[in-house]
């Protein structure tokens, strides 16, 4: 979905709190990539993923934000790949860095982004068993990315 930026606090629960993932996009069209985790989700994510889901015991905060780094990165790569097919445009992620706190908090970093800024949103999701553990894919392109990016579309 094509949406103003504007828009993106009415489609992430207010007070809700995430593990953010934030990549920039180098190359041909540069942007901005958050991927958002319900940090419960992002928890048991990475309990399923390290094959301990039937344990209660703790997890490294370090090895948790590892794992939600790769996840996010996977995601935001494949996104990316995605585009590079369709457009032939070059895109590549830079290191994601990861925060928790509330949803938010998650776009104070991308104040600088212009309210009517056009933003590709995407809710995804991986299921290895159930249950499904979701996230939120957000591409933030600059203003003389977007059209590049959404004329392949027709738009």
């Amino acid at each position: 979905e094509i949406l103003p930026f504007s828009d993106l606090a009415g489609r992430v629960s207010r007070g809700r709190i995430v593990s953010a993932v934030h990549m920039h996009v180098l190359g041909d069209a540069p942007a901005q990539i958050v991927v958002l985790f319900d940090e419960a989700q992002a928890q048991r994510f990475v309990k399923i993923f390290m094959d301990h889901a039937d344990s209660d015991g703790p997890i490294s905060e370090h090895i948790v934000e590892s794992t939600i780094k790769e996840v996010a990165n996977i995601i935001g790569g494949a996104y990316l790949n995605a585009l590079t097919s369709l457009t032939g445009i070059t895109l590549i992620a830079s290191v994601p860095t990861v925060s928790t706190g509330t949803a938010e908090s998650a776009f104070l970093a991308l104040m600088d982004v212009p309210p009517d800024q056009d933003v590709f949103y995407v809710q995804t999701g991986f299921e290895k068993e159930l249950p499904m553990i979701s996230g939120e894919f957000i591409l933030i392109p600059e203003a003389a990315s977007i059209g590049p990016l959404l004329s392949v579309f027709g738009l």
